[in-house]
């Protein structure tokens, strides 16, 4: 007779239970020995590992002069990733947010971007205000150890010596909840003893 309130809450609590996934770090190029100040456009290229949703991308940045205000650029990579398509996500970042010394900056993009592991998306970072007194100083690597994509200045002209140092900040999808699966089986066991008790009531009678 009580066994009934205990399987539903037992088929609520999982359900309910479910949390939402953490940001992990999916692609990382560390800090290059070499610094930059790259031209309007200059982007990189990268590949997901994994799918969930890109919420944002840190560049090792050092302010020259006052800095300079930068939008960063998401897009999808046509067929063969021989060119830039579509933008899917943006954020601009003012300059008196940049360090003054060197350091990782990060770009929470507006909204999270739907990545796939395994193909292609690139970056762009666009300064049209920088000038002799202020400017962004990008850290790169030419030991090109990123195998997943390479730098590429405007036109796409791609540099395939040369990375970004960037890191990419995604939440995965989630996938199912082991509690969902536990509480399910619990539920399945109760149930056979539930009415394996109720055959055995009824036959006493």
């Amino acid at each position: 007779m009580n066994m009934k309130p205990i399987i539903l809450a037992l088929a609520i609590v999982p359900a309910s239970c479910a949390t939402a996934a953490s940001i992990v770090v999916d692609v990382s190029q560390p800090s290059g020995p070499s610094l930059a100040d790259f031209g309007d456009g200059t982007g990189q290229t990268f590949t997901p590992t994994i799918n969930g949703y890109l919420e944002g991308v840190s560049l090792y940045i050092t302010k020259g002069g006052s800095g300079a205000s930068t939008t960063f650029t998401i897009y999808t990579l046509t067929s063969g990733a021989t060119a830039l398509k579509d933008v899917v996500g943006t954020v601009s970042l003012s300059k008196v947010n940049l360090p003054v010394s060197a350091g990782w900056v990060y770009f929470d993009l507006v909204s999270p971007v739907t990545q796939t592991a395994g193909t292609p998306l690139a970056f762009t970072v666009s300064s049209p205000t920088s000038g002799a007194t202020g400017f962004n100083i990008y850290s790169y690597s030419s030991a090109n150890t990123y195998s997943g994509g390479s730098l590429f200045s405007s036109g796409f002209r791609v540099s395939p010596s040369t990375d970004f140092a960037f890191t990419t900040h995604v939440t995965p999808v989630p996938e199912p909840s082991s509690r969902l699966v536990i509480g399910l089986a619990i539920l399945g066991v109760l149930t056979r003893r539930n009415r394996s008790g109720r055959i055995g009531v009824s036959g006493s009678f």
